[in-house]
Order: structure tokens, then sequence, then C-alpha cells
């Protein structure tokens, strides 16, 4: 008697299929039936808008209220060994598994945090904006074979990490979190391909500068202990700053101008200046003459350019999701076009509120049927 096929349940995978069908994902084949596709509806949204012309070519706004987050099945998983074998993110974490290798690639892909069977107890509901496209799970996804890579980058955690960012609520934790995964991620790129340090040549110049400094000091009466503590220290001044790294990380990975503008290169200073603020004192620092309220804004919209960076290179440069234009590539776009022109989802962030962009982008609909994004 052939045995009968069991599953396991997947739940907020935000799939986006609209009819039922079989998902090849690495070794698993998910399991899509119509009310999965209907409990879709189902899934926490924010309000989003549309801009469409009606029967009569007038340009209409179209708006689509929020949606109460809630825990539904969107999908089964059918049961195979795999599920159960060691992780190939996580090797040295005895409880992590193929289960949840699969929640966390599913969860970086599709922007809102999936859970597997009996995962579902460690609840977690919202979501962001996806990573790949509305139509990627309807072809094979290859990235499963690149799990090994992602964890050879020691890039798991950082993706686990963005993956948790999904869940926290409260811009600071959240923001915390993303902000050690893009330090993790960067820092190892550093590292491996030789960017955490100036060249000899400039080492040589500043070993040789030290007499000359030290002179100084003793001319103007400094005591000796004071100096050779001073001078001990200085060539380590040949260590790239972490803005340095930061930049060359960006650079390399198409996420900012090979030669910058000076307002450019303040964006990215901005950038890491709030990072710097989360990361040492856990709070946002509001910048001069900005109200409360702006400085909140910027620091979400910071804080999810710093969850783009992160999921573009571990997307993009690891797991191997290319030819998805309108899902990586995109997102790709949207960090360069920040750092290039302030601009970030249509936004002009450091210029007008989050009211003031969505009612010029109202306002040039109606009246120009253009959309400024």
């Amino acid at each position: 008697m052939e045995t009968p096929t069991s599953f396991r349940d997947v739940f907020n995978f935000d799939h986006r299929l609209t009819t039922p069908r079989k998902v090849d994902f690495g070794p698993f084949t998910i399991h899509v039936r119509k009310e999965h596709c209907e409990n879709l509806e189902k899934l926490g949204r924010a309000e989003t808008k549309s801009y469409e012309l009606d029967g009569d070519l007038n340009p209409t706004i179209q708006v689509r209220p929020a949606v109460e987050s809630n825990f539904v099945v969107t999908a089964q998983v059918q049961e195979i060994s795999e599920l159960n074998e060691p992780s190939a993110l996580f090797p040295n974490v005895p409880t992590a598994n193929g289960e949840f290798d699969l929640a966390v690639l599913l969860s970086f892909l599709s922007g809102r945090r999936v859970y597997i069977g009996d995962q579902y107890k460690q609840l977690g509901t919202r979501g962001t904006d996806r990573l790949v496209s509305p139509t990627y799970f309807y072809f094979q996804s290859n990235v499963w074979q690149f799990r090994n890579e992602v964890a050879s980058a020691d890039a798991a955690a950082s993706l686990y990490n963005i993956c948790m960012s999904l869940d926290l609520g409260d811009l600071i934790p959240s923001a915390a979190v993303a902000n050690a995964a893009l330090d993790a991620v960067s820092t190892w790129w550093a590292s491996k391909t030789g960017n955490t340090k100036y060249g000899n040549g400039t080492k040589t110049k500043v070993v040789e500068s030290i007499a000359s400094f030290r002179k100084s000091l003793e001319e103007r009466n400094e005591s000796a202990d004071v100096i050779d503590d001073i001078c001990a220290r200085i060539p380590g001044l040949c260590a790239l700053s972490a803005l340095e790294k930061l930049k060359r990380f960006l650079t390399q990975h198409g996420m900012f101008p090979a030669v910058p503008t000076k307002e450019q290169f303040d964006r990215l200073k901005t950038l890491n200046a709030i990072r710097n603020a989360v990361a040492h004192s856990g709070s946002i620092k509001p910048r001069q003459g900005e109200s409360f309220d702006r400085t909140i804004e910027v620091a979400a919209a910071s804080t999810r350019i710093v969850i783009h960076i992160v999921r573009v290179y571990i997307a993009k440069y690891l797991l191997q999701v290319v030819g998805d234009d309108y899902g990586v590539d995109r997102e790709q776009e949207a960090v360069l076009r920040f750092f290039v022109a302030g601009v970030f989802n249509g936004q002009l962030i450091f210029d007008e509120s989050y009211d003031e962009f969505m009612q010029r982008i109202d306002s040039t609909w109606m009246s120009d049927r253009k959309l400024e994004l």
C-alpha cells in the first residue's frame, strides 16, 4: 500500500501566486493550493495607493486600506528527509536544520518572516518591501545550492538578522539589527579583499612623519611619556576608517558612485552618523534644526536603506539571484539613487516629509498624469 504524502504547513510566505501550483525550491516541492492563494489577502499590509486611469482616461487614485497582521498558512512543503538534515547556513547550531534554512531563505526573498511547521511558536507577522519580483516564485529558484557560499562568507548571521528585523516594530532595535548585519558583511569583505588599510607607500610616509611630529611636540615642551604614547599609535592611522571601508564596499557592489561629489559623499556620512548613533548610544540624534518627527522619518529611511544594502549583497553576490531586474536590481538601483540624488523610492529623504512626498505624488498624478518616483 502506498504511503500517503505528508506536508508541513508554511506560514506567512508571501509568494504572490494567484492560482494553485507547485513551486520547486532546491530539493523541496512547495504546494500552493486555492485556499493558500486566498490567505495571502489576510497577511498584514500597510496602506497602499495605486495610480490608474478610469474608463474615460481620467487619472484616479485608488487607496488599499491597511490590513491587520494575521498568522495564516499560505503554502505547504512536502515532507522529505532534507528538512531534517543539518543546516548548511548554520552548521555549528545543533538545533538548526534544513527546515530552518528553508524558512530563512523564503523570509529573505519575500520580505516577510516565514515559519514552517512548529516554528510558528516564534510568532512574528510584520513585513517590509519584498526583495524579489512578484513573479519570482512562478519559476524554479536556484538559491538553495548557494547556502554554503553564504556560510563561507560569514554572512549567514547577517541574512538571519535581516529576516529578524522584519519582526521588530520599534525603530531602534530594527536599526541595530540591520546595522550589525551590514557591519558583518562589509567587514568580512574588506578583510578578504585587502581593503583594511592604506598601501605600503602611504604607511612609509606616515612612519617617516613621526620624527618631525615628535620633534614638534618636544619643541612645545610636551612630556616624553605623552610623546611616546601618541607616536606609538600613529602607524595605526594607516588602517582604513569604517566610513572608507563602507564606501569601498558599496562602490564595489554597484551601490555608490566610483567618483562621488562632495554632496554624494555627505549623504554617505549622514547615513553612517545615524548608524553610529544607534550602535554606540542606542539613540537617534536629531540634526540641527530638525523636528523630532523628521528625525524619526530620516532614521527610518536610513534603516531601510541599510536593509536594502545587505539584501542586495547577499542576494546578488552570494545567492546568485540574477536576472530579476524588477526585484534585486531595482533594489540595488534604489540604493545608488539615494546616494547620487538623495531620492529613495521617490522621496527626497532630506528635503521633504513623507506626507509632503505623498501630496506631491498625488498632485502631480491628478494634474499631469505623471508619477515622479
